[in-house]
């Protein structure tokens, strides 16, 4: 069960994750699937910057499970910090499949009532 954020994270902590993730580090986290943090014209997953960022306040890293993304915690710290969280752009790729998917849905039952029809 994922617990709270410990306390104590500053906005260096942070800064020093960004330049981490930005010089490509590997970290235990997924890519993010609904925020960002955007800092300096970059995107950054924001439950890893947490995740690397206490390693700067306590020594290691803070694990996925151990804490939530999103606007419970990540997200809140984040801009208790003074950072911009927002909400993760979709490729178009993704857009896409997205609808091509509700697409081939709507028409499968569409055919499935014309069947019903005789």
């Amino acid at each position: 069960m994922p617990q709270a954020i410990p306390e104590g994270l500053t906005r260096e902590h942070v800064l020093r994750a960004l330049a981490e993730l930005s010089s490509g580090a590997d970290h235990p986290f997924g890519q993010p699937t609904g925020y960002e943090l955007l800092h300096e014209g970059r995107r950054y997953p924001p439950k890893a910057v947490i995740g690397l960022a206490y390693r700067h306040l306590a020594g290691r890293v803070l694990l996925p499970d151990e804490f939530s993304g999103g606007e419970a915690q990540a997200n809140h710290v984040l801009r208790q910090l003074g950072f911009t969280v927002v909400e993760k752009r979709r490729t178009f790729d993704e857009v896409y499949e997205e609808a091509v998917g509700r697409e081939y849905h709507r028409r499968m039952e569409m055919w499935s009532s014309l069947l019903g029809l005789g």
